[in-house]
Order: C-alpha cells, then sequence, then structure tokens
C-alpha cells in the first residue's frame, strides 16, 4: 500500500512497541525472556513493515517519532536482556546505547507526577538538580554521532516530556503570590540562596530547549520575589545567554549574580 498514510494500520504496528514503552526497566526485566523475545522480534518485524510502506508514507515529524518509538522498544528491551544477563536475540545496540537508556530510568518518575508533587519538592529543595541535569544531557545526547539518530530521538524526546512536566509545575508555583520570595527567603536563611538560583535560571534554560519561549517573550524582564530573570531576545538560547540577577530581600537593590553582599546596605545574598 502507497500513497496517504493508513493511521489506523500504524496504530496497529505500533502497538507492541508502546506496549513496552509504556513500562519501565524494572517492570520489563520481570517479563518472562520468551515474551520478552517474542516481543523483540514482532517489534523488529512491525518497524520493516513500517519502513516498506505497508501503512502508507508518513512524513515529517510523525514519522520521526513513529521510527523513534520502535527503536525506543527495541532498545529497552535489549536493556533487559543485559540487566538479567541473558542472551540477547541479535545485536542491535551498542553497550553505550544499552547504558544510556539505564540511566535515563532515573527520570521516569515524572511519567506519575502531577504539578502538585512538583511544587512539593520544589518546596522540600529535592528537584532543583534534575533540571540541570536533564538539560545538559539534552544537548549532549543530540550532539553524539555515537548514538544512533532514532536512539537519540526517542531519548530526548521522553527527556522533553519530563522536563515540560517539570516547567509545568514551577509555573504553576509562580502563580502563587509570595511564594517564590518564601522559598527563596527559607533558602535564604539556610544559606543556600545559589540552589534557589540556579534553579530558576535552569527552569529560563529548560523553557528555551524545549520551545518555551514565544517572540513575544523575548527580551522580558520577569520579577518573582527577589528573583529577576532576564530572558534573551536570541531564539533558542543556551544556558550561556541567560542573564541572571537577584535583588537585595532588604532594599530591594539589585545585585550581580556573582556579588556575595548588597552594595547598598551589605545584606548578605
Amino acid at each position: 500500500m502507497k500513497g496517504e498514510g493508513d493511521f489506523k494500520r500504524l496504530e496497529s504496528l505500533e502497538r507492541p512497541a508502546e506496549r513496552v514503552n509504556n513500562n519501565d526497566l524494572q517492570t520489563l526485566k520481570t517479563m518472562d525472556v520468551e515474551k520478552r523475545v517474542l516481543l523483540w522480534f514482532e517489534i523488529k518485524e512491525n518497524l520493516s513493515k513500517y519502513e516498506d510502506g505497508e501503512c502508507g508514507e508518513f512524513y515529517g515529524d510523525v514519522d520521526r517519532e513513529t521510527t523513534a518509538g520502535f527503536y525506543m522498544a527495541l532498545l529497552k528491551l535489549a536493556a533487559t536482556f543485559s540487566m538479567n544477563e541473558e542472551r540477547e536475540p541479535e545485536k542491535l545496540f551498542t553497550r553505550a546505547e544499552i547504558e544510556l537508556v539505564q540511566r535515563l530510568g532515573k527520570y521516569n518518575s515524572f511519567q506519575i507526577k502531577s504539578s502538585e508533587d512538583i511544587i512539593r519538592e520544589i518546596r522540600r529543595g529535592d528537584i532543583s538538580h534534575y533540571m540541570h541535569e536533564m538539560g545538559e544531557s539534552l544537548d549532549k545526547i543530540q550532539n553524539d554521532p555515537e548514538i544512533k539518530l532514532p536512539v537519540r530521538d526517542g531519548i530526548c524526546q521522553s527527556l522533553k516530556r519530563w522536563l515540560e512536566v517539570l516547567e509545568t509545575g514551577v509555573l504553576e508555583l509562580m502563580k502563587q503570590p509570595g511564594e517564590i520570595a518564601r522559598i527563596f527567603k527559607e533558602a535564604k536563611q539556610a544559606e543556600a540562596p545559589k540552589q534557589v538560583m540556579q534553579f530558576y535560571g535552569d527552569v529560563v534554560m529548560v523553557k528555551s530547549k524545549i520551545g518555551g519561549i514565544g517572540s513575544d517573550q523575548a527580551g522580558s524582564i520577569n520579577t518573582y520575589g527577589d528573583v529577576v530573570m532576564v530572558k534573551s531576545e536570541i531564539g533558542g538560547i543556551g544556558a550561556n545567554q541567560i542573564s541572571l540577577s537577584r535583588r537585595c530581600p532588604e532594599c530591594k537593590r539589585e545585585a550581580e549574580k556573582d556579588d556575595k553582599f548588597c552594595p547598598e546596605c551589605g545584606t548578605r545574598l
């Protein structure tokens, strides 16, 4: 069958891959090895059918996401064979690719977290490092020629979805009057303001990476309590293009990012 894509047939071909991708590695590796081997060959065959045009032709994002979904399912199954020290049906992925999808598992809790969960963790100070790590991982994976392109695409799609979950929680928190200022004040009292500032710096960085900053927002300055974030006018900005400054909690004078004390009243920043 050629010509216009048949989405109904595509859904049928994708079903076994989605069964794998909807589960984490810890759950998948408990499945009987015979079932995982059968899934492996079924997904591999369905990928070939898709590439041969059995469900028509798909282009652009649909084609990329479909191919990435097949490869991610196969990679996750390969990882389970490795984790259980079982014989792989065939050698399709490198050790580096298998280790990459295993490391990705540390973020899979974001599949089940709500905005309320994110806000609660921000208040506890438990989540800021994830945004920095995930943002760095996104850059590194996208530009690694040693990783197959569909694997890069699939992993980056997962990271972007989880970053969106984090961003949604942060934006919900920013809507609560005075909450950002309160969190910053508590961090300051605990002598840990740098973590809070780095966290909100990464919020802007993450938004740029996943397309969260529109042209109408570029160049704007947003103040959230003691936090001032300046967004670059350049689209697709990186961390080094984000200017982050602070205001003194006492006299409200703006201080430079690296200042330890307010230049006006001497309050510790």
